[in-house]
């Protein structure tokens, strides 16, 4: 994540005066679809360097409530 914010059009995500961990911002002004490919490129080689999770069976579906 610290290599993409040193693109250029890049810099922290920031949500109502708040850093949101993990998250970075694109300035939408920059993107071309050379751009978006090469983005989405190096977001997919980046989740596939994350572990996996185990599915938990315990947790509890969201809906309706009754």
């Amino acid at each position: 994540m610290r290599a993409a914010l040193t693109r250029l059009g890049v810099g922290p995500m920031e949500m109502r005066g708040r850093m949101i961990e993990g998250y970075i911002y694109v300035d939408p002004s920059i993107m071309t679809k050379a751009a978006m490919e090469a983005w989405l490129r190096d977001a997919l080689a980046f989740v596939q360097t994350l572990p996996t999770k185990d599915a938990n069976p315990k947790r509890i579906k969201k809906g309706k409530r009754t």
